[in-house]
């Protein structure tokens, strides 16, 4: 990793820490669930591992799939709701001003927002063993490799993006548009079932 990348990525680690390190808990917690032995378990390390567990490379598909997706889908999930409310009353109804005072809870939502977006993705090594385990020659079960393949898309282009330091920026953008991006789905959802 050259120094500029590695000053990039320590630097989008230390801003989100709270995220890095939920990242690493899940990580730890995955691994205690798929039997998996921990290397080194420190969550937070001035290398590529900030914000992962070093663990054995995963051996079986399951555990492979447990690894990269339970961490995640939970940090999605808390990312976007984050994300929600603190987009939707910040930057779409611009309430940077609540009852005369600057609205804290919604720059601490857009915050934590921010956080669990930028580390959602697998460690490059996690991902390198899902890739050998679900998409090799050995693998012939095509309707797998077919569902797991969106899936597979999201893990290589965020691993890379997480790798160079750039899912905090991709992540703000995300946060900022996230208000249009919804006022795109739910008319169209909402026609749906009307």
């Amino acid at each position: 990793m050259t120094l500029l990348i590695k000053f990039i990525y320590m630097t989008a680690k230390v801003i989100t820490f709270p995220g890095a390190l939920f990242k690493a808990f899940l990580e730890h917690v995955a691994c205690r669930l798929t039997l998996t032995a921990m290397d080194n378990d420190r969550y937070f390390q001035n290398n590529e591992m900030c914000g992962h567990v070093e663990h054995e490379i995963a051996t079986k598909k399951k555990q492979s799939f447990v690894i990269c997706f339970f961490p995640f889908f939970i940090s999605l999930v808390l990312g976007l709701a984050f994300a929600w409310a603190g987009s939707v009353d910040m930057i779409y109804l611009g309430e940077f001003i609540h009852d005369e005072s600057i609205n804290l809870m919604g720059i601490l939502y857009l915050y934590l927002a921010l956080c669990f977006l930028t580390n959602l993705f697998p460690s490059n090594e996690d991902f390198l063993a899902f890739k050998d385990l679900f998409y090799t020659k050995n693998n012939r079960n095509i309707f797998l490799k077919i569902i797991l393949f969106p899936l597979f898309v999201v893990f290589f282009v965020g691993t890379k993006l997480e790798k160079w330091g750039l899912t905090l920026f991709t992540s703000a953008l995300f946060i900022w548009y996230m208000p249009d991006i919804l006022g795109l789905i739910v008319p169209r959802f909402y026609n749906l079932l009307g």
